[in-house]
């Protein structure tokens, strides 16, 4: 990562320490780059039931339970 990345946490999410947060932020970012999809978003699903969202021209990373994400309409990792 050259660029630092904004984190937004769901209040579904927000049990998660500032440690977990990093992590997931990380990894996320690993993956999206591995895909290069860096002109759009990228979303992944995680073991606890968390979605993370990867969005590259506003330089942030989106954690939200899965639940949430449903709710908000927002589309599956399948459309990445």
């Amino acid at each position: 990562m050259r660029e630092p990345f904004r984190v937004v946490v769901s209040q579904g999410a927000s049990y998660l320490t500032a440690e977990e947060q990093n992590e997931l932020l990380v990894l996320a970012v690993r993956e999206a780059e591995k895909l290069r999809l860096k002109d759009q978003y990228v979303i992944f699903d995680d073991p606890r039931g968390l979605k993370v969202v990867v969005r590259w021209e506003e330089r942030e990373v989106w954690i939200m339970t899965g639940k949430e994400a449903d709710a908000g309409g927002l589309p599956s990792p399948a459309n990445n």
